[in-house]
């Protein structure tokens, strides 16, 4: 159901570009889009989450209300992390792959690498992971999905000089991944120490 119109929609109306299901189907997201588009400030913001404009959306300490531990940020949990964001309170997993899309892809432009047509995308990444049976492809020890660590779920790319295109890519640990122990182009890179940080 659409968690906007709550109405019943075909499934394909649910996938995004990035071929990541959503909460609404595409009708909607067209609509929110234009009302978005509709009520930007000359600063190229939404007017309400402009500072400059006195955006009704921050608080007396300059921070997005609903982010504001002081002011007790709706936006919060009870671990004290943005809700949708939390890997306490959410599926590791899912919250996981977001974060590789969206790192992999911000990396991947910035080197020039990008290919749209090859990209990984969610539902791929989903599956590679399954596949894995949660374990590392080298070291075959298990992934976790929780904490920045050592044993941290990550995308390994096979060949270097290549993006996270679907033909290149393999899910391994951390460790195993900055030591580039698979890599066609291997380079040596000192190894990060584990660290119970939330890669949140």
């Amino acid at each position: 159901m659409c968690s906007g119109c709550k109405k019943q929609c075909l499934e394909n109306l649910f996938l995004a570009k990035s071929k990541r299901i959503t909460k609404m189907c595409l009708p909607c997201r067209d609509v929110s889009k234009k009302y978005h588009e509709s009520h930007r400030c000359e600063h190229n913001k939404q007017k309400y989450f402009c500072l400059i404009c006195d955006g009704g959306a921050y608080c007396e300490h300059n921070i997005q209300r609903a982010m504001c531990l002081t002011c007790g940020g709706t936006s919060l949990c009870e671990h004290e992390c943005k809700k949708s964001e939390c890997k306490s309170c959410n599926n590791p997993v899912d919250i996981t792959i977001r974060h590789m899309l969206s790192a992999s892809k911000q990396t991947d432009m910035l080197k020039n690498r990008y290919n749209q047509d090859e990209f990984v995308d969610y539902l791929f990444l989903e599956k590679l992971i399954k596949e894995s049976n949660d374990t590392c492809c080298y070291c075959a020890e298990a992934l976790n999905y929780d904490k920045r660590n050592a044993r941290l779920a990550t995308i390994e790319r096979i060949n270097n000089s290549l993006g996270h295109n679907k033909t290149n890519v393999k899910i391994a640990c951390f460790q195993c991944n900055v030591s580039k122990v698979g890599n066609i182009t291997p380079t040596t890179t000192p190894l990060l120490e584990d660290t119970e940080q939330s890669d949140i």
